[in-house]
């Protein structure tokens, strides 16, 4: 894949797909751990420079008015994620109404629901008026427990057409946000994850918020964890540190 000038990135996702199955192959007899190819490979995982939005990019975003239904469902999804401590989409189209308790709402990631520590927290997130008024304009309106809170899934769904959903729908959603993003200046790219990387780093740089709570509010399970997630400085952070470079030398 390298040879064919893929991306570190792109081998990973492919070959963590791959090293699950075949864990799970070991673990049903189908192979013998004399054949696991990852005993002595490590699967690149290569540290992206996070893109975030600064607070007048998060305000153009929140002010922001869409006529056309797709963009306007793309924005509040993206909205949304922002409100909820970065939730990704997969989880959102998950939830359902027994995740609500009044203005506070409880969810497990999707990604970590087969971990093997015992000591996983569900991510707790207070609902403020922006995110319920988003639940109220997309939300299901039969409220039963069991019920998704959004349109998105329905209960008859096989895992495989709950997998082709999401993914389809988070194809479209970026569509949208990019075009969202561009139609209001917005430099860096608009995708359903700068949500995520908005939320930690507007928290981070408040200076009003623990790394404890950053760390439970974004379902890690150390705050190593969080750290390297932060890790990435805003282009803004790098331009002020090098600055000091000619302090007293001009």
């Amino acid at each position: 894949m390298l040879a064919k000038k893929k991306s570190k990135t792109t081998v990973g996702v492919y070959l963590r797909s791959l090293r699950t199955i075949y864990n799970l192959a070991m673990q049903r007899g189908i192979v013998n751990y004399t054949q696991y190819p990852f005993k002595q490979y490590t699967i690149p995982a290569p540290r992206k420079l996070k893109r975030t939005f600064k607070d007048e990019q998060i305000k153009t975003l929140f002010n922001a008015k869409m006529d056309d239904e797709p963009y306007a469902r793309a924005l509040d999804i993206w909205r949304f994620s922002f409100l909820c401590n970065g939730i990704n989409l997969k989880d959102i189209a998950l939830l359902k109404w027994e995740n609500i308790s009044g203005d506070y709402m409880e969810f497990f990631r999707k990604k970590t629901e087969n971990t093997k520590r015992d000591n996983v927290l569900p991510i707790r997130v207070h609902l403020n008026k922006n995110a319920q008024a988003i639940i109220k304009r997309w939300g299901s309106t039969s409220g039963d427990a069991e019920q998704y809170l959004f349109p998105i899934l329905e209960p008859e769904l096989s895992v495989q057409e709950i997998e082709n959903r999401i993914t389809n729908l988070t194809r479209t959603t970026n569509k949208y946000l990019k075009r969202i993003g561009e139609q209001l200046g917005i430099p860096v790219k608009l995708t359903t994850y700068t949500a995520r990387h908005s939320f930690a780093t507007k928290l981070k740089n408040s200076e009003k918020v623990s790394l404890s709570f950053i760390m439970e509010s974004l379902g890690h399970s150390s705050i190593k964890t969080t750290m390297d997630y932060l890790a990435g400085f805003e282009d803004d952070s790098i331009r002020k540190n090098h600055e000091v470079l000619m302090e007293g030398l001009e």
